[in-house]
């Protein structure tokens, strides 16, 4: 697996992978296989309550092995 970016967000609770998804960018590009529905979800509505993230999507953010 590649090194995530670093994403500065000012939410130090957050790891790379839960960075990349809050802010609806791609996992394509440093994951070497899917990330888990269950880890997505659980981010996306831990999440939700924000406006600029609560209109993110599973198929935004996973993709098929």
């Amino acid at each position: 697996m590649n090194k995530a970016p670093i994403i500065e967000t000012g939410l130090s609770s957050l790891n790379a992978v839960e960075d990349t998804i809050s802010q609806r960018r791609s996992l394509r590009g440093f994951l070497d296989k899917p990330v888990d529905r269950e880890i997505i979800e659980r981010i996306l509505f831990w999440r939700e309550g924000t406006k600029r993230h609560k209109h993110a999507t599973l198929a935004w953010t996973c993709h098929d092995g």
